[in-house]
């Protein structure tokens, strides 16, 4: 960045000079403005608010003096040099001792002038290297503090425990009489496998929402935050001491982020709206989460509201069909184990309910089936998805489709016999396809076998069993294959050393690439390279 600097003198003559020596001498500036006395100088100073000022000290109307005591309480960063002759130097003390930044004597030296200019433009330097150091530590210090406002919140929201003191937390800005609302953002699966977008795309996605929420709270200086545990979805908190412009200005926010993602984006994200509470605590989430799971019962790409959640009659649980199930799990009916599932969650007897029915229907599967299990004496510690006994699974779900596919799975993954094992994989060619093309499409990043089957809804270790009898590899034998052989690609054709191919293969730790690389190849990396060449 360039400086502006102003000259003043009422002699055009010394003017024309000093200007001449800033050019002659190579001092670059933006902009080299001249005055010929200190009231048009003050007007210029409060137009164009120059870095430096070069002034005489004895001028008509305003002289240099009396300038500098104006200006440096208006703009104090404004660094003066002052231009006297012998017969002033009492006026020139004077100014020195008002603070100014250089002294020139008449008649002005070359040796003199350039090292002025310099000392003062050093300090201007300076002073703005230790601007943006302090702009760096503010930024820091306040990235910081929001880190640690989203980490607290997050466990507030995520460590609910029944029967214990409710946690809160207080907002930079909030204080007695302020009340909150919750709005939860997701982006909806579809987002990336049925538009424009691509799974790769989904770091795209999540900035371009990001920047269109950032824009629109401008106006409402909401506090966003990342949900920890789903990097799809988003948590926005509105604050106001008056009720009513709290509800107006959270659906005038929540309709604004939906139009603008589904009208610019072309997106699917589905929003659900809390109650309004007087405290930021677990309350708000749990208010978001009864909206959010009608998104089973209805859908998603919509907007909910905890109001909705409220049941319009009461709901039929299905006693005699969970009784069903659980006789055909004794007695290892597969196809009407589907069946029956496949009518429990049937989306039409859902239309009056809540998402707390589809939850307790989903634990009480569970529990039907681990009774059954417990009678055919059906060691199943080992095999068991921990998310599934916990419902924290309930939560990846988008559509009942999905809760069927996934008990289906899990169930059939505890009862399956060889022979059964081979019908049903023989059944899934399809879905073995599609885990084949995710792995090969995203070995780099970092994928675990839960994660996987959270992609396509089915259980861990029903995934592993189904990709073993097709392709004769478990979920992580096949991963690592993947890897090596681009790994060895890698070796082979190009110069990148072992941690950036460990890095581009999915590994952070290059040591432990190389002792998984010599573990399938039989000899470490560098071996591997050498012997090719």
């Amino acid at each position: 960045m360039l400086y502006d600097i102003l000259v003043i003198d009422d002699e055009e003559w010394i003017r024309n000079g000093i200007i001449s020596k800033i050019k002659k001498y190579h001092f670059e500036f933006s902009n080299i403005l001249e005055a010929d006395n200190g009231e048009n100088a003050l007007e210029i100073i409060e137009n164009y608010k120059p870095h430096i000022v070069i002034t005489d000290i004895r001028m008509p109307c305003l002289d240099g003096i009396q300038l500098i005591e104006k200006v440096k309480p208006l703009y104090p960063k404004t660094k003066f040099i002052i231009v006297s002759g012998y017969a002033e130097f009492e006026y020139a003390e004077q100014a020195i001792n008002m603070g100014v930044s250089g002294y020139l004597l008449k008649p002005i030296h070359k040796s003199n002038f350039i090292k002025t200019m310099k000392s003062v433009l050093d300090e201007l330097d300076h002073e703005k290297e230790v601007k943006i150091i302090k702009r760096s530590v503010e930024d820091l210090e306040r990235s910081k503090q929001k880190l640690l406002l989203e980490r607290s919140i997050n466990e507030i929201f995520h460590s609910a425990k029944e029967g214990r003191q409710d946690k809160e937390i207080h907002l930079p800005g909030s204080g007695d009489g302020y009340k909150y609302i919750l709005i939860l953002v997701n982006i909806d699966g579809s987002s990336y496998y049925q538009s424009e977008f691509k799974y790769e795309d989904r770091n795209l996605v999540r900035f371009s929402l990001n920047n269109i929420i950032d824009e629109l709270n401008e106006n409402y200086n909401a506090l966003k935050i990342t949900n920890y545990k789903d990097k799809n979805q988003l948590f926005i908190i509105l604050k106001d001491t008056n009720m009513e412009k709290l509800k107006k200005n959270s659906d005038k926010l929540v309709f604004d982020i939906y139009n603008k993602a589904t009208r610019f984006l072309k997106i699917s994200i589905t929003l659900a709206i809390s109650s309004i509470q007087s405290k930021v605590n677990e309350k708000l989430y749990k208010d978001t989460k009864k909206a959010f799971d009608l998104r089973l019962i209805h859908g998603n790409n919509r907007i909910y509201r905890i109001e909705d959640a409220e049941t319009k009659r009461n709901f039929t649980f299905p006693d005699n069909k969970l009784h069903l199930l659980g006789k055909y799990i004794q007695f290892y009916d597969v196809k009407n184990i589907k069946i029956i599932l496949e009518y429990i969650f049937l989306i039409e007897h859902y239309k009056e309910a809540s998402g707390a029915h589809i939850r307790s229907i989903f634990t009480e599967v569970m529990n039907v089936f681990l009774k059954a299990c417990s009678k055919l004496g059906l060691d199943i510690d080992d095999k068991i998805d921990p998310a599934l006994l916990t419902g924290q699974i309930f939560d990846s779900f988008s559509s009942m489709d999905d809760i069927v596919n996934y008990l289906y799975t899990a169930i059939v993954d505890m009862l399956q016999t060889d022979e059964q094992s081979n019908f049903i994989a023989n059944k899934c060619q399809d879905m073995v396809c599609r885990v084949i093309r995710f792995i090969k499409t995203y070995y780099r990043e970092d994928l675990t076998v839960k994660r996987i089957a959270r992609e396509f809804s089915i259980n861990p270790n029903y995934l592993s069993t189904i990709l073993k009898n097709e392709t004769g590899k478990t979920v992580l034998q096949y991963l690592t294959c993947i890897r090596m052989n681009n790994a060895c690609e890698l070796l082979k054709n190009t110069d990148a050393n072992i941690s950036e191919i460990s890095q581009t293969v999915g590994y952070h730790d290059p040591q432990y690439f190389s002792r998984v690389f010599k573990k399938v190849m039989g000899i470490p990396p560098l071996e591997y390279r050498n012997n090719r060449i």
